[in-house]
């Protein structure tokens, strides 16, 4: 049996998934002009949007075995009205649990990722830095981002204390 709590995740969930591209599109509205790409909705800092095309053979691959914490680790403690609670009392600790027992779908798993650490594309080294990363890694942070977008947008005034505390979208 689901809690009160949990079913309101899963309405702001629905309407997540229902509006995902206009709720991308009025998020990223949110952000300077000169963050977005080519007039389009598309977040990117200057260093990411090349000015002509770069060869791929061009482009210098680094990976690094040492790598800074992400920023945000543990929504938990920044915005843990975005984990809901269980029919128990206890609260969810990451968005990749709530998503895995109450709207799962077809292939979730852990598999392993890059994550992303530099890139400068612009430059006369055009390069991309990499460390390994896990993919609830990125699910753990961008799902409850936009799941607190939609909550704001269907309750105004709630406000966005999560995405205030990520900063950089790219970061």
């Amino acid at each position: 049996m689901t809690s009160e709590s949990e079913q309101q995740w899963l309405r702001v969930h629905a309407y997540l998934n229902r509006n995902r591209h206009d709720l991308a599109v009025r998020a990223a509205a949110g952000y300077p002009a000169e963050n977005r790409v080519a007039g389009t909705p598309l977040l990117a800092p200057p260093v990411w949007r090349l000015r002509f095309p770069v060869p791929l053979g061009d482009v210098r691959l680094e990976f690094r075995e040492q790598a800074p914490a992400p920023r945000v680790t543990d929504i938990a403690d920044i915005a843990p009205e975005l984990l809901p609670a269980r029919a128990d009392g206890t609260r969810y600790r990451r968005y990749s649990d709530v998503v895995l027992e109450l709207a799962s779908p077809a292939i979730f798993e852990n598999r392993s990722t890059y994550r992303l650490l530099d890139a400068d594309l612009t430059g006369e080294r055009p390069h991309l830095t990499f460390t390994r990363g896990r993919f609830f890694d990125g699910v753990d942070v961008g799902g409850p981002a936009a799941h607190e977008f939609a909550a704001a947008e269907l309750r105004p005034g709630r406000g966005t204390p999560l995405r205030r505390g990520i900063g950089d979208p790219w970061d």
